[in-house]
């Protein structure tokens, strides 16, 4: 990310656990390898990308998945804001 001029110091994985998911509109799950039940009480709109987990994979790989959710993210982006 620091490549892409964003910083990340101070950040770290939360679990699904650790948020209030129950006041989110939109849920991204990223990818198979991960299975994250969402509470009962989730009203929004779940969306599932698949995005290989690059772990352990080595640095080609982190840049692959970090790009593909770029293009992923403006790509809802674009879906999601109005255009004037």
């Amino acid at each position: 990310m620091d490549e892409m001029g964003i910083q990340l110091n101070g950040q770290f994985s939360k679990g699904i656990h650790e948020i209030p998911v129950e006041e989110m509109d939109l849920v991204v799950e990223m990818g198979p390898e991960i299975e994250a039940p969402l509470p009962k009480d989730f009203k929004g709109r779940r969306i599932r990308w698949e995005i290989p987990d690059p772990f352990g994979r080595g640095l080609t790989a982190f840049r692959n998945s970090r790009d593909l959710i770029q293009i992923k993210v403006m790509d809802l982006l674009a879906e999601l804001l109005p255009v004037d």
